[in-house]
């Protein structure tokens, strides 16, 4: 019986687990020199806590509960996690599991092994703020699409309808008709140019590639700039484009989100 005391206690001080015995009112009676180092606190402290001031409030209920399924069914049915609090008040996650000792086959305490698994639940956080970032990325992505697929189709509908009167009808076409036209043609080109070269910009900045840089803008410049480009296209549909904005009206922004 000594013999098997001691492999026992061998066993229990140079596991490389943390091994600890509390009472069914969960306060420690002992812990191996693992489960000491891991929370910070000498053997005689440790003996003066409850489990339960070693958690957050929340996780309190949870221990509770398993502490009676363990009075119950003698052990524990799985492997549960907690976040503890250090002796300095830093936190560590770890897993855990426990069951009844006896003593002359009467109950006589709870036994729990937990493995410190900080460094897994620190990969696994940053993980979740991959997947996250992946999905606002793809999010990015589709609403881009969806913004080329705007922006540049309905203009192109307006180029066209004036590339083909210039194709069709040039002969009808007196010479400030067609000079007219081609300039209207080449400016709302350039527009789209410009659209071009800003959707990328804005691509790159909603990807973190260019950082915010705001400058003093006049609004009322900046939408008649916007206005060249949409000229053609709202002509064509006779809708009138009107810029209400005081010309002395000036903002702080980033010339690439605003646009």
């Amino acid at each position: 019986l000594l013999e098997t005391y001691e492999l026992f206690n061998f066993l229990f001080e140079r596991s490389m687990y943390c091994v600890y015995r509390d009472d069914f009112e969960g306060n420690f009676l002992d812990a191996n020199n693992s489960a000491l180092n891991l929370l910070g606190y000498t053997r005689a402290e440790i003996r003066s806590l409850n489990f339960t001031s070693l958690l957050s409030p929340e996780q309190v209920p949870k221990a509770r509960g398993i502490i009676e399924e363990i009075k119950i069914l003698g052990r524990q049915k799985e492997r549960m996690e907690y976040t503890l609090k250090h002796k300095d008040e830093r936190l560590i996650d770890v897993e855990q599991i426990g069951s009844i000792i006896y003593n002359n086959g009467e109950p006589f305490a709870i036994q729990g092994i937990a493995r410190d698994i900080t460094a897994r639940k620190k990969a696994d956080r940053q993980l979740l703020k991959y997947a996250e970032e992946l999905k606002e990325l793809n999010s990015t992505k589709i609403k881009l699409f969806s913004i080329i697929a705007h922006d540049l189709k309905s203009p192109f509908h307006g180029l066209l309808g004036v590339s083909n009167i210039l194709s069709n009808e040039i002969e009808n076409l007196s010479k400030e008709e067609i000079a007219n036209l081609s300039s209207g043609l080449y400016q709302s080109l350039q527009q789209q140019y410009s659209l071009v070269e800003k959707l990328l910009d804005w691509s790159r900045v909603q990807a973190g590639r260019i950082e915010y840089n705001p400058v003093k803008i006049n609004l009322s410049q900046r939408v008649e700039e916007i206005f060249k480009s949409l000229r053609i296209n709202s002509n064509e549909k006779n809708i009138r484009l009107n810029n209400e904005i005081k010309t002395e009206v000036e903002v702080l922004a980033d010339p690439y989100m605003l646009d």
